[in-house]
């Protein structure tokens, strides 16, 4: 263990470790502050990732209710449109794929154990088709 010789030592060591205090106080206010913020912007901050994710999830729970599916099912579904998703990002289609997730979420049948998507969402369709080709 180091002890200080002089008084000079001394006097400069406490000096070190008030600083150092007060650094940590202040990075723990800081922290608290942060984390208010982030308890208020919790729900913005949700919505935000969740995005399409949770229109996924709806979307593919209507099919899997239609069909007679199950869980993995659902999942691959999901994996399928966050794929798709992804591809449309690649070609700059963002909005065109948002517009048709969209549309299918409010347009879509289920008959004879089938689901679909409405004719509705044929404009959407081709427009994304259109622009990822």
């Amino acid at each position: 263990m180091w002890w200080p010789v002089s008084t000079s030592l001394v006097s400069g060591y406490h000096n070190v470790i008030a600083i150092s205090l007060d650094d940590v106080a202040h990075t723990a206010y800081r922290l608290r502050m942060f984390s208010k913020l982030l308890v208020r912007l919790a729900p913005l901050v949700l919505a935000t990732l969740v995005g399409c994710d949770g229109a996924y999830s709806d979307l593919c729970l209507e099919a899997d209710d239609c069909e007679n599916g199950n869980q993995e099912d659902i999942d691959a579904c999901i994996q399928g449109l966050e794929t798709e998703e992804d591809v449309a990002s690649l070609h700059g289609c963002d909005q065109e794929w948002d517009d048709l997730i969209d549309c299918a979420l409010n347009n879509n049948d289920c008959d004879n154990d089938h689901f679909r998507i409405e004719d509705r969402c044929e404009d959407e369709e081709e427009d994304y088709g259109d622009c990822i080709d």
